[in-house]
């Protein structure tokens, strides 16, 4: 499905924030994943912009399980900047 959508992203016409932390692997390898987003977007000449944060516990898919830092002022950030 993720290969699908990236084949046709015109529709997206708003500023993309992708992050992801370096050793997150929760069911797949988001790092990839998120490359492989940034890579489409880009090349669609969208605004996008990628944060890759340091490894984050066992699975760095954990640190977005609640709002916290070093994640949420940069979210924040964005917002400001983008709305």
């Amino acid at each position: 499905a993720m290969e699908e959508t990236l084949e046709d992203v015109r529709p997206v016409a708003a500023p993309v924030l992708l992050l992801v932390a370096e050793n997150d692997l929760f069911q797949a390898d988001h790092v990839t994943i998120i490359g492989e987003v940034e890579e489409a977007l880009l090349a669609a000449q969208k605004a996008v912009e990628l944060i890759v944060y340091p490894a984050f516990g066992s699975d760095g898919h954990e640190l977005f399980f609640e709002v916290r830092e070093p994640y949420w002022s940069d979210v924040l950030a964005f917002l400001e900047r983008t709305l």
